[in-house]
């Protein structure tokens, strides 16, 4: 789910254990990251069990409502949101995927994890319909699907 250059900005949208934020910053160094999470156990676990950067700026919000405020432009965005055990179907409705595209600079990437299962394949062509380019890779059960803005 990482880019392969340092982005300027990182926006994460699902922060679980922090797992994304710490490797972003361990492999490609300092990077202004903006978490978004609704849940104020997740937070709290992922500085108290898994020591969360104290310099990421974490929001606690909903995401899907958070980003229609959002003024600010990223180079990188992580989608990692799960609600009971599941992807929410809103990750792959066209707004949503509208609106991220909108806060994503020019060059920049969107990673999204999702369950590979039944869904697939129509996840993977509502992606392709918003993002001029998108690739999809196996992540043991999981698929994630790096899209490119222009």
């Amino acid at each position: 789910m990482l880019p392969e250059a340092r982005p300027r900005q990182a926006l994460l949208l699902g922060l679980g254990g922090g797992t994304v934020a710490s490797l972003l910053v361990r492999r490609l160094g300092p990077v202004p990251i903006l978490a978004v999470e609704k849940t104020t156990a997740v937070v709290d676990l992922a500085y108290q069990a898994f020591s969360l950067p104290r310099d990421i700026e974490v929001v606690l919000a909903d995401a899907f409502d958070y980003v229609l405020e959002l003024e600010r432009s990223f180079d990188y965005l992580a989608v990692d949101l799960f609600e009971n055990g599941a992807v929410p179907a809103r990750v792959f409705g066209t707004p949503f995927l509208r609106r991220l595209k909108r806060l994503t600079n020019p060059g920049g990437l969107i990673a999204i994890n999702f369950f590979k299962d039944g869904r697939s394949d129509a996840h993977r062509h509502r992606l392709e319909r918003v993002f001029p380019r998108v690739q999809v890779v196996p992540c043991e059960k999981n698929l994630v699907a790096l899209c490119r803005v222009r």
